[in-house]
């Protein structure tokens, strides 16, 4: 879990909500915010969009912040601002397309000889 909480604007507002995530993920739940365990806290929230906003607002707002965000000044060297679930949904698009999965040799090995199949 090394560096698994840290403030992402290095502010008061960051390490906030940082801490507001560990006492939920961690302190709510039972987990072991000192490590002195294998618990390390699990919780999962669940919210119904159509219960507040409703969902086409909900997806309106969140494709506004989207575009805000791809559109935002970008460090020098990075290409593209990346939502999260982009970069996954990009290579899953790619062994779609190839029909293949490349994994790594040792894997491979392992299940061959899983199956019997060397």
């Amino acid at each position: 879990m090394e560096g698994a909480i840290r403030p992402f604007d290095k502010g008061f507002k960051g390490a906030g909500l940082a801490l507001m995530v560990q006492i939920i993920g961690g302190a709510l739940v039972g987990g072991d915010f000192l490590n002195e365990s294998h618990n390390d806290g699990n919780v999962i929230i669940a919210i119904n969009p159509e219960a507040l906003v409703g969902m086409e607002r909900f997806i309106g707002e969140v494709s506004k912040i989207s575009k805000a965000m791809k559109q935002a000044k970008r460090l020098e060297g990075v290409k593209e601002v990346l939502i999260p679930g982009e970069r996954g949904d990009k290579i899953r698009s790619q062994v779609i397309d190839r029909d293949e999965i490349e994994i790594e040799d040792n894997l491979l090995s392992s299940l061959r000889s899983l199956v019997g199949d060397n």
